[in-house]
């Protein structure tokens, strides 16, 4: 099967998009740093919970975001209000797991050093025979190989000039100290995910606070040493506070931004695969620090929110926006019921510049040779008609038409499903072009006047 070439059929912008797109959901989170985020794969969200205004403004709701609209939620018990957190999913227990945070206030306080786990409902706290030392603006990432929460570094308090070296490894019963003959050093802020390539956390930056040394080594634990990575090229230069997370799809960990010894927040976007850093050409979020950061792996986007844009010498202000990165792909609309269910369009990855996206129509009739699947530049109007557009006076009861259909691509079908490879060129002018696809399966005869259903829509972003 021949990949289909992408033709843009309406007229697209001049100027080539940013990698970095400004989501505009209705209602947010208020303005905050220093919040705990993650992915939480077993719910399709991104939970996101604490941080603060400013001092003493600091917060303890739960958030989650569904690629479209964040949402407040209302568990009856959460962990006390608290910035400089850190949260991650452990995915052999379907749970986000939350660890530690400064007190937030006039005069500042002891970090926390309490463990609490969310279940998309429900705050629980765990109480383990052992916990890590009062810890905030650590690292923290889980080992999805070894099925461990891994933190380390952080300050024990707000008031006092100091920071941690320790490694903790948590299994969901007890927190372990590890000890590492050698480790990246006592730091304060350090940006840390896991690489599923590597099958090693990654840690980079972070600063010492009683010499104020700044960390530009890119350090590995692979659950019993800590190494420097061997580096080709030039590394990103050194910080604190940055934000990162592992872009699963393309197997890069994605940075933004952080604070340099001055005091200067970041506005730059850095990838590394394992062995190289290179710089994202991208407009960028916006210089800022403390910021929330995971990886969608629904939508196949790394996620951003909030932060703090303090620059030495000018505003500080308390950031509320939320952006994506890259190649994001949003299922919306709901398809129509068939003779073997409701069709599916599915795609395990965004389009990349370059390569061939490949979008599959599910619950087909498996004797149908064939199915289409509709691609158009709007899912608000098509040729003057508004979207979307009730399809049952057309013979397809309960059935509408959510995008336009610029184009229709003739995809073949087996065993009730088909994929349309769709060639994306590697033209940098088509990165951060969006488009929407819905699919159409033929119908057993008799099954409606129309002699067919419809999918659910997706909304599709190329990224790199």
């Amino acid at each position: 099967m021949h990949a289909i070439p992408f033709v843009c059929l309406v007229a697209l912008t001049a100027t080539c998009p940013a990698q970095w797109i400004a989501e505009s959901p209705a209602t947010s989170p208020p303005p905050r740093s220093g919040a705990a985020i993650a992915f939480d794969a077993s719910r399709g969200v991104t939970t996101l919970v604490g941080g603060a205004l400013a001092s003493p403004i600091v917060f303890a709701d739960t958030w989650t975001f569904d690629g479209s609209e964040w949402q407040l939620m209302s568990p009856g018990l959460s962990p006390a209000a608290r910035s400089g957190t850190a949260m991650v999913y452990d995915s052999n227990r379907s749970v986000c797991v939350l660890f530690g945070g400064t007190s937030v206030s006039l005069v500042g306080g002891a970090s926390f050093q309490d463990t609490w786990e969310w279940n998309g409902t429900t705050w629980t706290q765990r109480v383990t025979a052992t916990t890590p030392f009062r810890t905030g603006r650590h690292g923290m990432a889980f080992d999805s190989a070894r099925g461990r929460t891994v933190a380390y570094g952080g300050v024990p308090s707000t008031l006092l000039i100091g920071a941690s070296n320790q490694t903790w490894e948590y299994d969901g019963v007890n927190w372990i100290q590890r000890p590492a003959a050698t480790n990246p050093g006592a730091l304060d802020g350090p940006a840390m995910c896991y690489s599923q390539a590597l099958s090693a956390c990654v840690l980079f930056g972070g600063v010492t606070p009683i010499t104020g040394a700044m960390n530009s080594t890119t350090w590995l634990w692979n659950g019993t040493a800590w190494t420097q990575a061997p580096i080709v090229g030039t590394p990103p230069p050194a910080r604190y506070q940055a934000s990162m997370c592992y872009d699963a799809s393309r197997a890069v960990c994605v940075m933004h931004g952080g604070v340099t010894a001055s005091g200067t927040a970041l506005d730059d976007t850095w990838e590394f695969d394992g062995s190289s850093w290179s710089q994202a050409v991208t407009s960028s979020p916006g210089a800022r620090r403390m910021a929330s950061m995971a990886y969608d792996a629904l939508r196949t986007t790394p996620l951003l929110y909030g932060g703090l844009n303090a620059i030495t010498g000018g505003p500080v202000a308390t950031l509320g926006d939320t952006w994506t990165y890259g190649a994001k792909i949003f299922s919306f609309g709901l398809g129509c019921q068939g003779s073997v269910g409701t069709p599916q369009l599915i795609a395990a990855s965004g389009p990349r510049l370059g390569q061939t996206y490949a979008p599959i129509l599910t619950n087909l009739v498996p004797t149908a040779p064939i199915a289409l699947i509709a691609l158009g530049f709007s899912s608000t109007t098509w040729s003057g008609v508004p979207l979307p557009l009730d399809l049952t006076s057309s013979g397809m009861p309960n059935c509408s038409l959510l995008v336009a259909a610029d184009r229709i691509d003739v995809i073949a079908a087996q065993s009730g499903q088909g994929t349309l490879l769709l060639a994306i060129p590697g033209d940098p002018w088509f990165l951060g072009q969006t488009f929407f696809q819905q699919g159409f399966s033929f119908e057993v005869p008799g099954y409606n006047a129309f002699g067919g259903v419809l999918s659910n829509a997706l909304r599709v972003r190329i990224g790199l």
